[in-house]
Parts: structure tokens; sequence; C-alpha cells
């Protein structure tokens, strides 16, 4: 039979240090760990920023190759109107182009840039 003065042992439960020491480590631990999550959330926007600028800058390109548009800078309509781009045509070589664009924005770590060319011969 269970007398009532046995639950108040000192045994049972935790003493307040314990739970202190608890948190205490809790608090470590999440103090590392959220700044991670920041920082992945963060790079996953980073990441879909420059998927975003590559796919504009082929676009645009095949634009530009196809003659569908003929100037040689500009900005891209809303949204995505914070990038700008810029293209050159060079010819390295006898019956070589070298069609080049640039793109650029404002991105998480500042300016940012993507180049893509492509070569063709005449």
């Amino acid at each position: 039979m269970v007398k009532a003065g046995d639950f108040a042992s000192k045994e049972a439960g935790l003493t307040l240090l314990e739970v202190v020491a608890a948190l205490v480590l809790l608090g470590v631990f999440f103090s590392h760990v959220l700044p991670a999550f920041t920082q992945l959330a963060a790079f996953q926007g980073q990441v879909a920023a420059e998927t975003e600028a590559h796919l504009l800058a082929w676009g645009k390109l095949e634009e530009l190759v196809a003659g569908a548009e003929r100037s040689r800078e500009g900005r891209f309509p809303a949204p995505w109107d914070h990038y700008s781009w810029r293209y050159r045509v060079e010819r390295p070589a006898d019956r070589l182009v070298s069609h080049t664009l640039n793109l650029r924005w404002r991105g998480f770590l500042g300016e940012r840039e993507v180049t893509v060319s492509r070569l063709e011969a005449e």
C-alpha cells in the first residue's frame, strides 16, 4: 500500500538546479541551431534568385540571337525589373560569332552577376 508521504521523498521529481541546468542546455543548443535555419533560408533564397537569373539570361540571349530583340542593354519587365542585362557580339575568329549576355541584380550578398554565352559558326 502506498502512503501519502512516499511522494515527497528526495527521489521523486527534479530539483530546481536540474531544471535550470536543462534550460541552460536547451538555450545553448537552440542558440546554435536557429542561426543555421536562418542561413539555410537565406541560401535557399539565393539559389532561387540565381536559378531565375540563369533562366532569364538564357531566354534573353535566345531572343537577341534570333533577332526578336534589337537593344544592346535593358531591364526586364515586372516582376523581374530588378534584373538588368547587357549584350555584346564578338568575332573571335573567321566565321565564328560569340554572343554574350551579362545579367546583374542586387541579391542577399550584394551585387550579383551571371554571364551566359553562345558560340556559333556563320
